[in-house]
């Protein structure tokens, strides 16, 4: 077996090749590890993520969002957010936990 000593970064030598980052963005990615231990009963557990701005707004005006994810059902609403001040938020949070524990009987544990 013969190996080449080309560098596939080199647009000189092999110019239809990508950059560097080019191709570290197509890199697969392993799966993440299997979670062997969930949450037992819903909202036992909330995972929430707070995305960044985008660069459109919604129809309604928003331009970021929030998650709240269940870790018993994995049950995960969005809202979406015209800001992302710890007022707006609040307001968020507390509209999505009067929600969930009317829907599901239990109250919310850990967050």
């Amino acid at each position: 077996m013969v190996s080449l000593a080309l560098d596939p970064t080199d647009p000189e030598e092999l110019p239809g090749c990508q950059c560097v980052a080019c191709a570290a963005g197509k890199q697969h990615q392993l799966p993440f590890d299997t979670v062997e231990v969930r949450a037992d009963k819903p909202l036992q557990l909330v995972h929430s993520d707070l995305c960044r701005e985008f660069p459109m707004k919604s129809l309604g005006g928003g331009k970021y969002f929030i998650t709240f994810t269940n870790d018993c059902t994995r049950y995960c609403p969005v809202y979406i957010l015209k800001n992302k001040k710890a007022a707006t938020i609040l307001r968020v949070f507390q509209e999505y936990r009067a929600w969930a524990e009317k829907q599901t009987g239990f109250e919310i544990k850990i967050i």
